[in-house]
């Protein structure tokens, strides 16, 4: 007898699993109303009437299916979470967030319940507690679902709740106190969503334990004012020859089947041209007699010397209406100085989160393993001084090391470097 009852009870679920599939909605309806009269703590039967009747619009009739459907299987998330649309139907927002934190107590990675969880909350306007759960949304929903168009509008939901929060905070922090420091600002911008976090990220050869530093301070590098002394004189050998583009080699200039990515617009391109008065540790004499002041200048510079590497200095021409895409340089053993010595208005320049406009005469020094990137909007050409030194926290020990190292480096492999580790 209880076998037939069984059988019985399995063919119920059969048919209504195939009334429901074929979306036969009465069919169902009595097949899953049969099954729940034979087994009134069936779980399945009661979620599936509950569905039927949410999607009915009978949300009273649905919150009592799911509240059965629940109490027959605790500690399944679905069931939790279709409970929670019924309460949030009859209004009930209290009830809604109990059964979604239920649910996400048994998979924290429920990323609808944390979605539904967020809109519940903003409901009830609570957007501060809102904000934060779509914040965890953002931060654990599977790629495959963030780059669904199917959930195109709930990703947009939360990243927008979640930067009107960051503004909200940040205009608060604001309001109560300025960044003494570019640090201290860029880590609450980075809390706040107002910018994100740049870090050094060599492409080639990464020395740990040297600070990501954007720009250096002027008080770091004692020399500066003495390369910025003389800088009219050199802007002067520049400006006869910034008109002639063909002076300048291509600076960009890959091996064929080299992937371009962000260069294959200047890629030997002379757009953004180079004239070198070293190159990769090589002294061009034609430029040293084009350029002498500038070539003088450049000797008593502390000059990054590595065999087959360094140094390197040119100039740099960067040609109107011509942009350097964002990139990163190969080691952060180096860092890059600049002397601007002609700059039309409309150019500028960008290293992580902080945009400056170079200003003739006016030298600095970067970290160019940190994402930057360079731009000339004017319809006159850009000319600026570039060299390498080495990184000043390396000591001669370090120095000498790397030196050492990266020569073997290029005996070991026997052949020109590509330009993945091009200094």
């Amino acid at each position: 007898m209880a076998a037939d009852r069984g059988l019985n009870i399995e063919a119920l679920r059969h048919g209504a699993r195939q009334a429901s599939a074929a979306g036969n909605r009465a069919g169902a309806m009595e097949a899953w109303s049969q099954l729940l009269i034979e087994r009134p703590d069936d779980a399945e039967a009661a979620n599936a009437l509950g569905n039927l009747a949410l999607s009915a619009g009978d949300v009273q009739a649905a919150r009592s299916f799911l509240e059965r459907a629940v109490n027959a299987d605790p500690g399944q998330p679905a069931l939790l979470f279709n409970l929670a649309a019924a309460c949030s139907g009859c209004d009930d927002p209290l009830a809604a967030l109990s059964a979604l934190d239920r649910a996400l107590a048994a998979d924290p990675y429920f990323v609808q319940a944390l979605y539904q969880k967020g809109v519940v909350l903003a409901g009830i306007g609570q957007a501060r507690e809102a904000a934060q759960v779509f914040r965890d949304l953002l931060d654990t929903v599977p790629d495959a679902i963030r780059d669904d168009p199917r959930f195109a509008a709930m990703m947009t939901r939360a990243t927008d709740a979640v930067a009107a929060d960051g503004r909200t905070l940040a205009t608060a922090i604001k309001a109560r106190v300025a960044p003494p420091s570019r640090r201290t600002s860029a880590a609450i911008a980075n809390i706040t969503g107002d910018g994100p976090l740049y870090r050094s990220e060599p492409t080639f050869l990464t020395v740990p334990e040297l600070p990501s530093i954007p720009f250096l301070e002027r008080d770091d590098i004692p020399w500066l004012d003495q390369l910025e002394a003389d800088w009219v004189a050199l802007r002067d050998e520049a400006a006869g020859l910034i008109v002639d583009a063909e002076r300048f080699a291509p600076y960009v200039a890959n091996p064929p089947g080299t992937p371009l990515n962000q260069w294959d617009k200047l890629d030997h391109n002379r757009d953004w041209g180079a004239l070198f008065f070293w190159h990769h540790g090589r002294r061009d004499g034609e430029a040293a007699a084009q350029l002498p002041r500038t070539a003088a200048m450049l000797d008593r510079m502390p000059l990054l010397r590595l065999d087959g590497r360094g140094p390197n200095a040119f100039l740099s021409r960067l040609a109107p209406r011509t942009k350097i895409p964002a990139h990163h340089g190969v080691t952060n053993a180096r860092l890059t100085v600049h002397l601007p010595l002609i700059v039309p208005q409309g150019c500028g320049f960008r290293v992580g989160g902080e945009t400056r406009e170079w200003l003739p005469g006016r030298a600095w020094v970067f970290d160019d393993t940190i994402e930057h990137e360079a731009w000339n909007d004017s319809d006159e050409p850009r000319v600026i001084l570039i060299f390498d030194i080495w990184h000043p926290l390396l000591d001669a020990a370090e120095r000498d090391y790397l030196a050492t190292a990266l020569r073997t480096y290029d005996e070991h492999y026997g052949r020109a470097r590509n330009a993945g580790d091009e200094f």
